[in-house]
């Protein structure tokens, strides 16, 4: 697996990460329109090509469930595929009991109940799912044009120069997003989730019976959804605030990438707290004597929604059942504004910070959106007409099969929608990061070469059986020639012929004689030169015919002389000679071997000078 804490590249990178500074003439390269550039964006767009066409053809026969939990309900949506086009199959929300949370005993048991009743069988379903926005920090980042181990490199050490996160208790993950509009930049957005966290869920689907595909965060569920023609996506950028019960999120989004993420605390219930106390005050000022009963989140959620049929009407006898709409949208005015503030700052943030385009579309999600009253403040403060998030509305090629039940079905699925539109290939995955998927791409590599080292083998095994299978076909038919030639001979061999046969065979051992009278110095001087050990230089190599020691040559007898160096310190040296003297007394091409001369030399010259002599 990379090791995101190992660099692995070149100075240069290092001195970008650091610095934060223009990228060198290098990098710089691959961002510019010259043919460097025009070579990546190609090849970039064939990767793409690749990609969308490799998901076509796994759409064929596949089926996904994307599982939502929230506000106290579970979300589901089932797509099936056929002929790379996905189609809605089912879609439920099913209010958790009471007494139950994610953390309970029972929680695994009822959702088994409730996948296996509205999405079948587990066999061939990829289940994916995402966690709470709040659990997660999702910041863009800006980083050379580079590639694999390279890339990872330079997003970790940026990502920990801006963010500060703990490796044993968080998940760091990435995704490219594309050109950054900077020479030689990309843009990624990183994020990182608490790892207990994203165990639990793994664990508790395991449990369930339903092993989960993967892991999405929110916003690369949006994206999934804004990716697949969900959404008319020809605004230059898309803006969805989703206004949750315990905090809002603000996704800013521009041809399916995303390029602005943030989680703010004001929300529904923040809106719904602001009703309650403008009430407290109200009954205050209209009678200090009488003390009015506290308003409780679920009877101002009823007071603020009354009439649009979302949730159930308040009672008559209920405390603030005496409200109207209106004079809810009143006391909730201060909060919703606040809301709208923050989402106008975080526009201006992404516009004059970062550098993004300035969003054209205003998309709500959540059953705020459903309140005219929210959408008129909205738009008020942002200059924008908001939409409600409505996957079921939405001109895409889904084909959706199941029309949702209620109102609040259309703002609530649009993330279990996103997640039944989730694919490893194109979906960050937090049960499948950056890291293992590299781990998983070197592993790959490595089988590949495995497999091919076996075909080499192989291949090499076959050709020494077809060569060992020729020389035993040329020996039978050599055999069988002797055969013939035996049984012609019958009566015996003739003088003339045993002559021949005599002939022939010296002549044959005489050719290799002669080869091998040939062939033996090479052989030799590379045994001599084979057989130096590390701290000896040869100086000089000499042959010559041998003599006796009358001076008399001898047939077949080479005399070999060597002249070298031995260095080091003195124990080296001689250690080292001793060494060369083993080997050359150890070789069967050798005769006897003698030291002639040795010459320590001075302690300055660190040298033994030596002459061995020898015969072949």
């Amino acid at each position: 697996m990379t090791n995101l804490k190992e660099i692995n590249s070149t100075e240069r990178l290092l001195k970008v990460i650091r610095n934060s500074g223009p990228a060198p003439q290098g990098m710089s390269q691959l961002g510019s329109k010259s043919e460097a550039a025009g070579r990546t964006g190609f090849a970039r767009r064939i990767v793409d090509d690749v990609r969308d066409l490799s998901s076509r053809f796994a759409l064929r026969s596949a089926s996904a469930v994307g599982v939502e939990v929230e506000d106290g309900e579970l979300r589901m949506v089932k797509m099936t595929a056929k002929a790379g086009t996905r189609q809605v199959a089912a879609v439920c929300r099913v209010e958790l009991p009471s007494d139950m949370t994610q953390e309970s005993q029972r929680y695994p048991a009822f959702l088994r109940e409730q996948l296996c009743r509205h999405c079948g069988s587990a066999r061939g379903l990829a289940v994916w799912t995402t966690m709470p926005s709040d659990k997660v920090d999702v910041w863009n980042l800006k980083v050379p044009a580079l590639s694999g181990a390279e890339l990872a490199n330079a997003v970790y050490w940026t990502a920990k120069k801006e963010r500060s996160f703990a490796e044993e208790q968080f998940i760091f993950d990435f995704e490219v997003q594309g050109e950054a509009g900077e020479p030689g930049k990309l843009l990624v957005t990183a994020y990182s989730a608490p790892t207990a966290t994203v165990e639990r869920l793994r664990e508790t689907f395991a449990k369930s019976g339903y092993p989960l595909a993967g892991i999405a965060i929110p916003a690369f569920a949006l994206q999934n959804y804004i990716r697949s023609g969900c959404l008319d996506d020809q605004a230059e950028c898309t803006a969805i605030v989703d206004i949750n019960t315990r905090f809002t999120r603000i996704d800013i989004v521009r041809q399916g990438k995303l390029l602005l993420s943030r989680v703010i605390t004001a929300g529904l219930g923040s809106i719904m707290e602001e009703i309650a106390q403008g009430y407290a005050e109200q009954a205050r000022a209209n009678d200090s004597h009488f003390k009015a009963p506290p308003l409780n989140m679920q009877q101002a959620e009823q007071i603020f929604f009354r009439g649009l049929g979302i949730v159930q009407e308040p009672k008559p006898e209920a405390v603030g059942s005496e409200l109207t709409s209106q004079e809810a949208l009143e006391l909730a005015a201060p909060a919703v504004q606040r809301l709208a503030r923050q989402v106008e700052r975080t526009f201006d943030h992404s516009l004059r910070i970062m550098g993004n385009p300035q969003a054209t579309r205003l998309l709500v999600k959540g059953t705020a959106g459903l309140h005219q009253g929210v959408m008129d403040i909205l738009s008020g403060h942002l200059g924008l007409s908001p939409e409600i998030l409505d996957p079921f509305a939405s001109r895409c090629r889904l084909m959706p099969t199941a029309a949702p039940r209620r109102a609040t079905d259309k703002p609530a699925l649009a993330i279990a929608w996103g997640l039944a539109l989730a694919g490893d290939r194109w979906t960050p995955n937090l049960l499948n990061t950056f890291a293992g998927r590299e781990s998983a791409r070197k592993r790959k590599r490595m089988e590949g070469l495995a497999t091919a080292v076996c075909v080499l083998g192989m291949l090499v095994a076959g050709g020494f059986y077809t060569l060992e299978r020729m020389e035993r076909f040329g020996l039978a038919q050599e055999v069988r020639a002797l055969e013939t030639r035996f049984a012609a001979a019958e009566q015996g061999l003739s003088r003339h012929e045993m002559l021949s046969l005599a002939g022939e065979i010296s002549r044959q051992r005489n050719e290799h004689r002669d080869v091998q009278r040939k062939l033996l110095p090479a052989a030799a001087v590379g045994e001599l030169i084979a057989s130096v050990p590390p701290g000896v230089a040869l100086l000089g190599l000499r042959l010559e015919p041998g003599r006796d020691t009358e001076g008399k040559p001898l047939e077949g007898v080479v005399a070999v002389t060597l002249e070298g160096l031995a260095q080091g310190d003195p124990a080296a040296r001689e250690s080292a000679l001793a060494v060369y003297l083993l080997n050359l007394q150890g070789s069967s091409l050798l005769r006897e071997t003698t030291l002639r001369r040795r010459d320590a030399g001075s302690m300055e010259e660190a040298a033994l000078r030596f002459t061995i002599a020898t015969a072949l």
